[in-house]
């Protein structure tokens, strides 16, 4: 198991302590998840944390086959960030890779899926199983050739996780704080 440093410590310390939030933090709340995106250069960063039950109807740890195929499933479905976020053509942004922090260890019969060289698949710490809560966590980093043109965001995370009903956005673009509430019906986000 591969982990990261959060890609640019420096903004995302800015945006999680200093953005006006409308969801006022990190509280474990059933069809409610985060999403932060910092551009740094040409380079978007984004960061998707959800409660487990959003993404697979349940927060324990897999009992059975199906539980464990849920849980693939929600894996590899936010693997493809490039299918969960949209941005102007103009832009001209590009998936550079997908990171997935599934609270659980490897299911016992799901293999392990790396499509790309690009888009990677980790699993939660043994410790995590016999917690309350449960989180999905996903990071991504789309390249953009013309990020002067990155005006908005849209989002299928709620076709994708029909559980998922409210989505506090929080944005650092061009050296500008944005924050928002997103939902089934407005799932785009102007800057």
């Amino acid at each position: 198991m591969r982990t990261r440093k959060p890609p640019c410590p420096v903004l995302w310390t800015i945006l999680l302590a200093g953005a006006t939030t409308v969801g006022a933090g990190t509280a474990h709340v059933h069809g409610h998840a985060e999403l932060n995106l910092v551009l740094e250069g040409g380079r978007l960063h984004v960061e998707f944390l959800s409660p487990a039950a959003n993404l697979v109807g349940f927060e324990h740890p897999p009992r059975d086959a199906a539980d464990d195929a849920a849980v693939e499933h929600a894996t590899l479905r936010l693997a493809k960030g490039d299918a969960l976020f949209s941005f102007p053509d103009s832009a001209d942004c590009r998936l550079h890779h997908a990171d997935v922090q599934s609270p659980w260890p490897q299911t016992r019969d799901a293999p392990h899926h790396e499509d790309d060289a690009h888009e990677h698949t980790h699993t939660g710490h043994a410790s995590d199983r016999g917690r309350e809560h449960a989180d999905f966590g996903a990071s991504y980093a789309f390249d953009c050739s013309r990020p002067q043109q990155l005006s908005q965001v849209r989002t299928t995370l709620f076709d994708a996780f029909p559980a998922l009903q409210q989505l506090d956005v929080q944005a650092i673009v061009d050296d500008r704080q944005f924050a928002a509430r997103l939902t089934p019906a407005t799932t785009l986000m102007a800057f």
